[in-house]
């Protein structure tokens, strides 16, 4: 017998967005004041003020309580970031005390957590709640709500999470949004999409925006523009109020959604991450015979090939960049040769003085990050989830210092693992790359 149980309605409701997200967004731009140096340091500090040691992934949990051999899994796959169950008998001192062992076996291991326990929305038991968990260090915050409704289901969910923060400023309430399409402000009743964002920004008083994405996962490119907008328009305003940007990606598929490869799955994961996301959920890892819901990474009590390429993708990532995506964010992020989503094709700047590929329409992401220090760093990812490209990447300066991380996370001097040579030429120095679909190549750049 399934014994991973999923709530129709809570699959249903998470889903709405992804079932209707294939066209481009008709949505009026966020215009504020430019980003500076210091809007972005405060984002760093509200990164690190989480205390993770690699970057947060998880998923997304509708499941029962986990055995041992599934927690060993969630460490397996490269998971730093757990949502517990939501269903584990609330404010039973048996369920409390099941509970507080698993967090003790995840903060041996680092991982953090997000306490889905349903009382948080009850305005009678939600300080029992906090008592039962608030000195455990393995609680990063509370789940609060996912994709809340209408003007006033919005209102409930934002007074819940400023009822948490102030009570207990060290935790994060979590609160997941749809990303926006044609037609969701009127849904959601508020006069536009970044009207919406902005008041997600300010009011729940929220340390992070998680935005549920999955067009990525539609028929061809038919879901990319939505997509893309929305990754910029949410880096734009969380830039801008200092919290973090952290996304949920598909990993199942279901309605107009494909069974995600391992190359879709590392093409998803990097090139978000490019765009500035700094944490990711994957919807969904425990599935089971409901709908057209079909292999997940966990799909009725076994693990599928979804389960292994997701492992590749997330492990690799973890052991060569450890915690270097949570030091990090960019100061502008390009697409080449086109842009989707209306976002900033790639230009030359004092760092990068050009890009060229053998594949002349090939989509490309390519991102300049900075550290707290103000130390520049490159991300260039293959944006296509099909198809090998060989890319050109020409830094200004031909004397620049590149260095790069090993498979041991070290950093060092010297070329990214992708790539394949480099020369100077008379617009600086060449550095050549072979990438796979969604591969990625990193530096950190040194030009003085």
């Amino acid at each position: 017998m399934l014994r991973k149980l999923l709530v129709c309605l809570l699959l249903v409701t998470h889903g709405l967005t992804a079932l209707s997200c294939a066209a481009p967004p008709v949505i009026t731009e966020f215009k504020d004041k430019p980003i500076t140096h210091e809007h972005l340091k405060k984002v760093l500090e509200r990164r690190a003020s989480f205390g993770f040691k690699q970057f947060p992934v998880g998923f997304w949990n509708y499941a029962g309580f986990p055995n041992p051999s599934e927690r060993q899994d969630w460490l397996d796959i490269g998971f730093t970031l757990i949502m517990t169950p939501f269903y584990f008998g609330h404010g039973s001192p048996e369920a409390v005390q099941s509970m507080r062992k698993v967090l003790d076996w995840g903060h041996e291991r680092d991982m953090k957590f997000i306490m889905y326990d349903l009382r948080m929305r009850d305005e009678k038991k939600w300080q029992q709640s906090l008592r039962d968990y608030r000195d455990h260090p393995a609680v990063l915050g509370f789940f609060i709500h996912d994709e809340p409704r209408l003007k006033e289901g919005n209102e409930k969910a934002f007074v819940d999470s400023a009822r948490l923060k102030d009570a207990a400023p060290k935790f994060s309430p979590f609160i997941s949004f749809g990303a926006g399409n044609q037609g969701v402000a009127e849904w959601l009743e508020y006069p536009s999409w970044p009207a919406y964002l902005n008041e997600m920004a300010t009011k729940p008083k929220l340390d992070f925006l998680n935005v549920n994405s999955y067009s990525p996962m539609s028929e061809g490119t038919s879901g990319w523009d939505h997509h893309f907008y929305n990754l910029r328009l949410i880096r734009q305003i969380t830039q801008h109020y200092g919290l973090s940007f952290w996304i949920s990606l598909c990993c199942v598929a279901h309605g107009n959604l494909r069974v995600p490869s391992y190359n879709d799955l590392r093409w998803e994961f990097n090139s978000a991450i490019c765009c500035g996301v700094s944490g990711v959920l994957w919807y969904l890892y425990y599935t089971g015979p409901f709908q057209d819901y079909r292999f997940g990474p966990i799909y009725e009590d076994e693990k599928t090939q979804t389960w292994y390429n997701l492992r590749r993708v997330l492990t690799s990532f973890q052991r060569r960049y450890r915690d270097l995506f949570v030091r990090i964010t960019p100061k502008r992020v390009t697409f080449y040769p086109k842009a989707w989503g209306n976002g900033e094709v790639f230009s030359p700047d004092e760092l990068i003085a050009g890009i060229k590929s053998n594949r002349p329409d090939n989509p490309l992401l390519l991102s300049e990050f900075v550290d707290v220090q103000g130390r520049s760093y490159v991300m260039l990812v293959n944006n296509n989830p099909w198809h090998s490209v060989k890319v050109d990447l020409t830094f200004t300066n031909p004397d620049v210092k590149l260095y790069s991380w090993n498979w041991d996370g070290e950093e060092y001097e010297g070329l990214a693992y992708a790539a394949s040579g480099k020369k100077k030429t008379e617009q600086g120095l060449e550095v050549g790359h072979w990438l796979a679909p969604g591969q990625e190549a990193v530096y950190r750049v040194d030009n003085r």
